[in-house]
């Protein structure tokens, strides 16, 4: 078998479950993974298994292989499902559904903020992913936090989009001036080593956060909320099977067996959220 993975502390616990007889062919962050996978598949291939996000695979779509009839997801969430559906397909099955949380230093602030002129009013350094998807997710929930159509939020321009780029600009100045180089993973460890003050995570970087040189001063609080509404940037990691697979039923067998295991790296959260 064939697979091509995600890596990164949010998910490499997992694949200690993987048989001996799967070769790895990509492992790494979701930008790198894609572009590489993407090269591959237009280049004919073979990829038997494929991790991808929800976001990510309507992108992917022309060279994903309908899962109808291959893998049971009657039990899984209907959402999470749906959002792994594109042009009438199912082109992947969710692992789980990730929804960004605040984290921040309790021992540098007296309350965390409950709302974006709140991080904007403050002195406090805010991390977040300078580029690629996680820079759209903040951006995205910026624009419909403030009012924006999600359906046109990152398309339009006007006042709410136009509020969006003066906040991130505002909460980019005091982030560090690195803040262009980071991901996700960078993300969270500026916010263990207490180079920022509070930042988003999702909840797979729990683990690691608490066990950080910060992690006793760290703890998890509501998303900031924006002038009309509360946005959180969400998805769900989850699996696919390239056209290129040789075998789907096995490939499914593999996803399967994959998505039976107890999630050893999206422990629950503090019982505050």
């Amino acid at each position: 078998m064939r697979v091509a993975l995600v890596g990164g502390p949010m998910y490499d616990a997992l694949y200690a479950h993987l048989p001996a007889d799967v070769d790895v062919v990509v492992h790494a962050d979701h930008p790198t993974l894609n572009r590489r996978v993407g090269e591959l598949l237009a280049a004919g291939e073979r990829i038997d298994v494929l991790s991808t996000h929800s976001k990510y695979a309507p992108s992917q779509s022309q060279w994903l292989r309908p899962l109808g009839g291959l893998i049971d997801t009657s039990a899984m969430p209907r959402r999470a499902v749906e959002l792994c559906r594109w042009d009438g397909r199912q082109v992947c099955v969710p692992r789980n559904t990730d929804v960004r949380v605040l984290w921040w230093r309790t021992d540098r602030m007296d309350s965390p903020p409950g709302t974006w002129s709140d991080v904007v009013a403050g002195s406090q350094r805010f991390g977040f992913t300078g580029r690629e998807s996680g820079l759209f997710g903040l951006y995205f929930e910026l624009v419909v936090g403030a009012g924006g159509d999600p359906a046109t939020a990152v398309y339009e321009r006007g006042p709410h989009q136009t509020w969006a780029a003066e906040t991130i600009r505002a909460i980019a100045q005091c982030a560090g001036h690195d803040l262009t180089a980071w991901h996700y993973d960078e993300v969270d460890a500026a916010l263990g080593d207490g180079r920022i003050d509070l930042a988003a995570a999702w909840p797979g970087a729990t683990g690691a956060l608490l066990a950080s040189s910060a992690g006793a001063h760290l703890a998890p609080a509501r998303y900031p909320a924006g002038e009309r509404a509360w946005v959180s940037y969400s998805g769900s990691h989850a699996w696919a099977i390239p056209s290129t697979a040789v075998d789907p039923a096995r490939s499914a067998a593999l996803i399967t067996h994959l998505l039976a295991i107890g999630d050893p790296v999206h422990p629950v959260l503090h019982p505050v959220l």
